[in-house]
């Protein structure tokens, strides 16, 4: 069924995400444990992977990704759902969610994405790069005999060829999110880093963090809403989504 995870970039010791998140490591591993619901990994680039074996744990309500922020820096959320064929990543900083990119592949339309925010610079390169992938893979998956003569001088022009359909077409655009991480922070989850690439690693031990119910002083770069609702968490104390939710039944009421 394929992967179906996620993980957390962050410039922290394994030590210090641990302190921040209060949870518990095991002893060093002589090898990073795949096989463990949660475990995480110090690169010899300087990164700290936290990896865990479902998809999306790393967001606002849930594994709190701004706290992996150290103060100037940047961390990543990338998950990815090969069952589903979804795939997205997210750049946080300690107040803000900056950036984001996110597939769904199991939609008709092979290039969709979902981009928030801006960006850098190398992912129009590597989006290129993708989709390029994309057209010449579906060119080489159509019926020769098929094919009108107006298409078949488009596919000599791009230096395409045309194959016989085998009836299995790869979805190259869910990679942009697990290769653009990889440029960011030097790992993927489908390629296991060399021994000199790693310095140590650990399992997680018991229950992984829960998600918390009150959302942390953040500001995205999403819509309106979702802006106005962060700001209302950050200076109101105890409020809770219940109550929110309350608040607007009780004060909308007229206008319905």
């Amino acid at each position: 069924m394929g992967f179906n995870i996620s993980y957390l970039a962050s410039r922290y010791s394994m030590a210090k995400l641990a302190e921040i998140y209060q949870i518990e490591l095991s002893s060093a591993k002589s090898e990073i444990p795949y096989d463990s619901k949660s475990w995480m990994v110090e690169l010899a680039n300087g990164w700290t992977i936290w990896w865990s074996n479902s998809p999306n744990s790393f967001h606002l309500h849930g594994i709190n990704p701004h706290k992996a922020c150290p103060t100037g820096e940047a961390c990543y959320a990338l998950s990815t759902s090969e069952f589903c064929m979804h795939s997205s990543l997210t750049k946080y900083t300690a107040s803000s969610k900056r950036w984001s990119i996110t597939h769904h592949g199991d939609a008709k339309d092979k290039e969709h994405l979902i981009i928030t925010g801006t960006p850098p610079q190398i992912f129009e390169a590597l989006r290129d790069e993708v989709f390029d992938e994309q057209r010449n893979q579906t060119i080489s998956a159509v019926e020769g005999h098929a094919v009108p003569d107006n298409l078949k001088a488009i596919v000599d022009n791009i230096g395409g060829t045309i194959a016989p359909f085998d009836g299995i077409e790869v979805d190259y655009v869910f990679d942009l999110p697990p290769r653009l991480g990889h440029h960011l922070f030097g790992f993927r989850y489908d390629n296991v880093p060399g021994s000199d690439e790693i310095i140590r690693c650990v399992e997680i031990l018991g229950t992984e963090v829960k998600p918390k119910t009150q959302a942390a002083n953040v500001v995205t770069p999403s819509d309106g809403g979702d802006r106005i609702t962060s700001i209302l968490f950050s200076i109101i104390p105890n409020l809770t989504l219940a109550k929110l939710v309350a608040f607007f039944k009780a004060h909308t009421a007229g206008f319905r």
